[in-house]
């Protein structure tokens, strides 16, 4: 036997013998906690750390946050878990004396071997594990800052879902969808926790994790019944709907896909008239219009019906404007998105009449240097598409570099957004003959872009300006280089490289809108 092949058995034996003596000690020091010890009584695992054992078992491994298990512990129907902060810190320490359990005091946080999780619910039958994920949606929901009209793209929240976002991923493989059965008795309290860490995705710029998360909530509440509930029952669940089809279609929009997102718009349309007929639920529905009516104008304009998104967009505005609500800040997206468009079409002016008033009303409220909001930072990257096209390039690029301030802080370096904003001010700088600048900017958004699978127009877009700042540099070879990675990129869209060659600013940007429009 050569020597790698035996290493290699070697390993797969001693692996094996850890794996059974790991699940022959859980079990037997499990098993005292519930029968006549075998051992002295220092050994044995009281029902409370025993409780506390199972509850982590369902969590992801590393980065269980105490917080999380304590906060929400009045909700845990377990009789022995824990309900207070002595009871948690004996059971804690039990199982830190077994070595079952990690600690760091620092962070305050718990992990567990992943091969301890696996003999711990290996133990327990189907019933048993449904009840404690049905307790780990509560913990989570107990932490988890729901997200409100109010609070969306608000920076605080962010450290929170980011702690727990990779425990609801663990919940939710449990409740996938091929696992019918459990599926049919998830609770609504599930369907609201994934449809808000899809949002969450969305904030991120992960489309591609969304749609999971969304598909497993409309799989759970297409197994509710709503013959024997009361009113305020059918309103929460409406709303549920209508939010998993919205987070479609705006996932669908990230992705490029205009027919998908207007098929879930109209989706969430039949959602919320339902709820108008059947509950005249006005004001919240009022509200719930107006982001429909936006991301039904997105998809108009990704099938590049440019008239039909305008008219939706001032849908949008007006219904925003009749709920009244938030300082009327709530008019942000709709004027951003009118913005952007006025300024293509080569309307502009019309552009800076409906967002200046928006901006002006939200610096009055938030300041001129908000850091607290994306839709800051988005709506000033608008104000400057506008001063561009009206030909005021150096008061634009103020703007992108006031909006690349606060997109930096508030969806971090990575984000596509921030990477759009580093374009945009690329742009300018090669204007300006600061092409080493430009340069540097369009490698950190061409990484972003590349990053993701539906951001390939706005990589290309990228690699062919960066061509032209090397080109006015004086190199020839190294532009002609990135015009073919641009070139290859776009494949896909089988266009005529002769046609793509000839490509310039608004080109370029029309593709970019009618692909992954805002």
């Amino acid at each position: 036997m050569g020597l790698f092949s035996f290493l290699d058995r070697s390993r797969k034996r001693s692996v094996h013998s850890r794996r059974e003596s790991s699940q022959e000690s859980t079990d037997k020091i499990m098993n005292q906690g519930t029968q006549e010890p075998e051992s002295t009584a220092a050994q044995k695992l009281t029902p409370e750390a025993g409780a506390l054992l199972k509850v982590l078992s369902i969590f992801y491994c590393d980065g269980i946050a105490e917080k999380l298990l304590i906060e929400g512990a009045r909700y845990v129907h377990l009789k022995a878990y824990p309900k207070t902060m002595l009871d948690y810190e004996k059971a804690r320490d039990e199982l830190l004396r077994h070595t079952f359990v990690g600690w760091n005091s620092e962070k305050t946080e718990l992990g567990i071997h992943k091969l301890m999780q696996d003999v711990v619910r290996k133990k327990m039958d189907e019933e048993e594990l449904h009840t404690l994920y049905d307790i780990g949606i509560s913990l989570i929901s107990a932490v988890w800052p729901l997200t409100t009209f109010e609070t969306r793209n608000k920076v605080w929240r962010w450290p929170i879902l980011e702690a727990c976002l990779p425990h609801v991923t663990q919940l939710k493989e449990h409740y996938d969808v091929s696992y019918e059965n459990r599926v049919e008795r998830a609770s609504t309290e599930a369907a609201i926790l994934f449809n808000d860490a899809a949002w969450y995705q969305i904030e991120r710029g992960c489309a591609e994790a969304t749609i999971s998360f969304v598909l497993l909530s409309q799989a759970i509440m297409k197994n509710t019944k709503d013959i024997k509930e009361n009113p305020a029952s059918k309103r929460r669940n409406s709303k549920i709907k209508g939010d998993s089809h919205q987070y479609a279609a705006i996932a669908a929009h990230l992705q490029g896909k205009g027919s998908v997102a207007m098929k879930e718009c109209k989706h969430w349309m039949e959602v919320v008239v339902d709820r108008i007929s059947q509950s005249g639920d006005l004001e919240d529905s009022t509200i719930e219009m107006g982001m429909l009516y936006n991301n039904t104008a997105v998809s108009h304009i990704m099938k590049k019906e440019t008239d039909k998104a305008i008219q939706t967009w001032k849908l949008s505005y007006t219904a925003f404007q009749n709920a009244g609500t938030w300082q009327n800040l709530s008019t942000t997206w709709p004027a951003i998105n009118l913005g952007i468009v006025y300024s293509q079409i080569g309307k502009p002016d019309e552009g800076e009449a409906i967002l200046r008033p928006v901006l002006k009303a939200r610096e009055a409220v938030l300041g001129q240097d908000d850091q607290t909001s994306s839709e800051s930072g988005a709506a000033w990257r608008a104000m400057g598409h506008v001063l561009v096209a009206q030909g005021k390039h150096d008061e634009g690029l103020e703007f992108y570099q006031r909006a690349l301030k606060n997109l930096t802080v508030t969806l971090g370096e990575t984000h596509y957004q921030t990477a759009d904003c580093k374009y945009n001010i690329a742009n300018g700088l090669i204007r300006l003959g600061k092409n080493e600048e430009a340069i540097a900017l369009l490698d950190q958004a061409i990484m972003t872009y590349k990053s993701s699978t539906w951001r390939n127009s706005s990589a290309a877009r990228a690699l062919w300006k960066k061509s032209r700042a090397l080109q006015a540099m004086g190199n020839t070879t190294e532009a002609a280089e990135f015009v073919s990675q641009a070139l290859r990129l776009l494949s896909y869209l089988y266009l005529p490289t002769n046609k793509l060659e000839k490509f310039v600013d608004e080109d370029w940007d029309t593709l970019v809108c009618s692909e992954n429009s805002t």
